[in-house]
């Protein structure tokens, strides 16, 4: 934990807040993606793709940053573990479960990073954060499961949501581990060179079936939510959950995870695909008080780099 200011603290859970509710239309959209003829891991190179020419167009206006070899050589595994395994499982699992089904796993990232965070980098974990992970991951789960009650026949199927589980296992691994590393670079730099290794990686192996897709035989939706996962789950997306990461912790950074499923829902209730009533409302609350005991500092919580306690709550990047 380490000082900041109190308007940079808040843009950076703006960041965060905003990314993950782009996050959370990628199952719908990826679900939509991969109904209509385009493999989980084709989507999972659209996004790669997309993510990795974006952001080396955007370097080009962002500050010129010397990266030494030896980072260079740690944004691999950084890529691996943020993108390659976090992307590819999530996108297989979803193509074997529902969205709903796939939801509910996104809401384990927060308790991953929680029992990774004290074991890797020593982050301090307060009781009220344990509670407020709990609280929010109950919420989560109720209204999910709600929703999912809504639907006859839904069929939870094992191996789809095993690679989802290990999705979330990987990113909150890669929040863990290079939470600290990431912070040196901007954010352009930070993406552009993991969705390049990404790239590197990838497409060896879904070059030639890219090269197959029939774009004048795909929907407009379809076309849609490709756009949709190329640019925006990939370029802003990552941009804004990075420049959240270089200001707040691990464990803050992946509660918001909490807000994917509860993104999902809403716009699948306003679109006329989900029920919601008073138990989503009432699990919708619950899930903001989880949130809310993570994110709000504690005495406990407020320690300057010398271990000393610190005069102002409000400099203290949580």
């Amino acid at each position: 934990m380490e000082y900041t200011n109190n308007k940079s603290r808040l843009t950076g859970h703006a960041a965060v807040l905003v990314s993950c509710i782009i996050f959370g239309l990628m199952s719908p959209c990826g679900k939509i993606v991969m109904n209509n003829g385009i493999s989980s891991i084709d989507t999972v190179s659209l996004r790669i793709i997309g993510g990795t020419v974006l952001f080396w167009v955007a370097s080009i206006f962002g500050p010129k940053e010397h990266v030494s070899p030896k980072h260079l050589l740690l944004f691999l595994p950084a890529s691996i573990l943020g993108l390659v395994c976090s992307q590819c499982c999530f996108l297989l699992g979803l193509n074997w479960t529902s969205p709903i089904n796939a939801s509910i796993e996104t809401t384990t990232l927060p308790v991953f990073s929680l029992l990774l965070g004290p074991i890797v980098i020593k982050e301090i974990i307060t009781v009220k954060k344990v509670i407020g992970v709990i609280i929010g991951f109950i919420g989560t789960t109720i209204l999910v499961m709600s929703s999912t009650l809504s639907y006859s026949g839904s069929t939870i199927y094992l191996y789809g949501d095993l690679l989802c589980l290990s999705a979330q296992f990987s990113f909150a691994l890669y929040l863990t581990l290079f939470s600290r590393f990431i912070r040196r670079y901007h954010l352009f730099t930070v993406n552009k060179w993991m969705f390049l290794y990404a790239s590197v990686m990838i497409l060896p192996f879904t070059a030639r079936h890219l090269a197959y897709i029939q774009l004048e035989s795909l929907s407009i939706s379809t076309c849609i939510c490709i756009v949709y996962i190329s640019v925006f789950c990939s370029f802003a997306g990552y941009a804004l959950l990075v420049a959240g990461q270089k200001i707040l912790s691990p464990s803050t950074v992946s509660v918001y995870n909490y807000i994917q499923p509860v993104t999902a829902i809403s716009v699948s209730t306003f679109l006329g695909l989900a029920v919601f009533g008073w138990t989503q409302a009432v699990a919708s609350i619950v899930v903001f008080v989880g949130i809310w005991l993570v994110l709000y500092p504690t005495p406990r919580q407020i320690i300057c780099k010398t271990g000393k306690k610190a005069a102002d709550s409000s400099t203290l990047t949580i």
